[in-house]
């Protein structure tokens, strides 16, 4: 399995040799490109060749970039054919309101009952009022439970006076975060044959990654909770190098996946889980077949 994730923060150069990445730059540095999940290129300094472009999608690499604020802004994902597409993409678009309403039902029940163990886990208040409104989640969250949820959870968990539009420190980590999972997420679906840009709930004709965005939302809490334990721990004036490594730190967290056999997960790996999960729901129209993460 795939497992290294690099960030490559100083100007250099990578290339290809021997079917290896090269990486030249305070030193030389070559790694076994099947050992290779994710590739983050923070420095605008950076020169690839086009043998090893060519060959990220063959190994399922991923590829992202960063703006001049080292929050990424754009994603190379392998396009390998997966030798079942054609079924899987069939039964992805046939599906109906019906089951896209459930599944994002499920979805929401799991991210706010997620919001509320995060909440518990940094001893703040407010778990149970998550608890207690995660039962009201009604099939599409018509109601809108999950932005009531939002509202009350970041105040919650960062304080009375944070909102997602300051221009802060935990912001930018949260937004990072986000970044790097919702990659591994769409990496998942495409190596599995879905198309990403129809998803469930989200359905911006804008956006390529609707799907992502849609499975995606359980995991939020865990990123959250990695910035909050930054915080109390570190301490940190502005989002920096460190905290990056501690964010992508977490895909190698342990984690716990509904339907999944074992008591623990990575959670790079359960990605993959889930997805094929996803596949089982569509293809059984089993709401419960659907795995989603959670705190251990």
């Amino acid at each position: 399995m795939q497992w290294r994730t690099l960030v490559i923060s100083s100007p250099g150069k990578l290339s290809l040799k021997n079917r290896q990445l090269l990486i030249e730059s305070d030193n030389r540095l070559t790694l076994p490109l099947e050992d290779i999940f994710t590739i983050v290129l923070e420095s605008p300094q950076v020169i690839l060749s086009s043998s090893l472009l060519s060959a990220l999608p063959e190994y399922s690499i991923t590829l992202i970039t960063c703006n001049s604020s080292h929050i990424p802004n754009g994603v190379l994902y392998p396009f390998t054919p997966y030798c079942r597409q054609l079924p899987v993409i069939n039964k992805q678009i046939a599906m109906s309101s019906t089951i896209k309403k459930r599944i994002w039902q499920k979805i929401v029940i799991v991210k706010i009952l997620n919001q509320a163990k995060c909440v518990d886990k940094s001893n703040n208040q407010g778990g149970e009022y998550l608890r207690k409104i995660a039962k009201t989640v009604k099939s599409g969250d018509s109601t809108n439970v999950e932005s009531k949820a939002a509202l009350f959870y970041f105040r919650a968990l960062f304080g009375d006076g944070f909102n997602r539009n300051l221009a802060v420190w935990q912001n930018s980590a949260l937004n990072y975060g986000y970044a790097i999972i919702r990659s591994g997420i769409a990496r998942a679906l495409v190596a599995h044959g879905l198309i990403p840009a129809i998803g469930v709930h989200h359905c911006s004709e804008l956006n390529n990654f609707n799907l992502a965005d849609d499975l995606i939302e359980p995991y939020r809490a865990l990123v959250d909770y990695q910035v909050y334990q930054i915080g109390v721990f570190n301490n940190p004036e502005v989002f920096d190098k460190s905290i990056k490594i501690k964010l992508v730190d977490l895909l190698y967290q342990d984690i716990k996946l509904s339907n999944y056999s074992q008591s623990k997960i990575k959670l790079l790996a359960s990605f993959e889980i889930q997805t094929e999960s996803l596949i089982r729901t569509i293809n059984n129209l089993k709401i419960q077949e659907l795995s989603l993460p959670g705190f251990i």
